[in-house]
Order: C-alpha cells, then sequence, then structure tokens
C-alpha cells in the first residue's frame, strides 16, 4: 500500500525511468528487427519490471522509515 505522497513518488520514478529506458530500446538497431508481437510484449515486460522495482524501492524505504520512527519514539532519537 502506497499513500498519496508515496503514490506520487512512485508516478514520477516510474515516468522518470520510462523516458530514460524506453527511448533506448525503441532507437535500439534490434527493434526494427522484431515482429510487433514482439515489441508489444516486451515492452509490458520491460514496463512491469520497471513499475515493480520502483514500487520494492518505495516500500523498502517506507519500511526503514518506520522502523527508524519506532526506534526513535522507544530510545530518542536516530542516528541511523
Amino acid at each position: 500500500y502506497l499513500n498519496d505522497s508515496r503514490y506520487r513518488e512512485y508516478e514520477r520514478n516510474v515516468t522518470k525511468a520510462y523516458r530514460i529506458v524506453l527511448p533506448k530500446l525503441i532507437n535500439s538497431p534490434q527493434w526494427n528487427r522484431g515482429s510487433d508481437e514482439m515489441k508489444v510484449e516486451l515492452l509490458k515486460m520491460i514496463m512491469d519490471e520497471i513499475k515493480s522495482s520502483i514500487r520494492q524501492q518505495i516500500i523498502m524505504k517506507a519500511n526503514l522509515d518506520d522502523f527508524q520512527q519506532i526506534v526513535r519514539g522507544a530510545y530518542g532519537r536516530y542516528e541511523g
């Protein structure tokens, strides 16, 4: 589950990754060698992988933030 702030971060990071990765893929010499079906499947696979990776990064960061808040609450200021 991503709250509103984390979801906006997710959207920004996914869009940024798409803007970096997809043009490189589409402009590569190998791109025109594939069938349209292959291109669609490759795009889906890459886009799904990007979204999954970004989601995992945000969740891991959120878990670390939550842990640090718990530690601060239990032990005072946390320097980690």
